[in-house]
């Protein structure tokens, strides 16, 4: 078990060193920046879009299965690991039903923003960094 975590760890590092070494040339340094900072407001808005609803308590649960199907696997249980790879396929099909309303919701407000709702004046956009860097 400890060797099993301990190729994990160490491969899960030598993929950060090889992304790392690969942005690290300056020309493409700018769009990794980007990149981040445009996947940082998508999860921000993510986030906003479901903290007050019930798929924010759906969400947890997901995460804490996740959790439990992860150390699963770390820990080699083959029966548990089974079951969550079956589980995973219904998955699939349950979410978008479960989250039906949520994802009308979010879609209907994606079609409802105009460029007028867009933070235009620096005190705006300072709140908007605000809440990012706090998110």
């Amino acid at each position: 078990m400890n060797d099993l975590f301990q190729r994990v760890a160490i491969n899960f590092f030598e993929k950060i060193g090889t992304f790392w070494s690969s942005v690290s040339s300056s020309s493409r340094l700018p769009f990794v920046i980007l990149d981040v900072f445009v996947v940082t407001l998508l999860f921000y808005w993510l986030y906003i879009l479901i903290r007050e609803t019930r798929a924010w308590r759906i969400f947890l649960g997901l995460m804490v299965i996740l959790l439990v199907m992860l150390m699963s696997k770390i820990l080699g249980l083959t029966t548990l690991n089974w079951i969550f790879k079956n589980f995973i396929t219904a998955l699939v099909v349950a979410i978008p039903v479960v989250f039906q309303p949520e994802l009308r919701a979010a879609l209907e407000k994606i079609g409802r923003i105009r460029l007028s709702e867009f933070p235009q004046k620096k005190k705006d956009i300072d709140k908007v960094v605000d809440e990012i860097i706090s998110a």
